[in-house]
């Protein structure tokens, strides 16, 4: 029962995380699209 609780507290931990930087690269990226700062191929 302990894994089941390790793997709680680190999803958790990792979903977080995820909430909280996934704005921030949107907007990297749309910032980065306005002033052309994107690979071109």
């Amino acid at each position: 029962m302990l894994w089941v609780k390790l793997f709680h507290i680190l999803f958790v931990i990792a979903r977080m995380a995820g909430s909280f930087y996934s704005p921030r690269k949107l907007v990297h990226y749309i910032e980065g699209r306005v002033l052309g700062e994107g690979f071109q191929d």
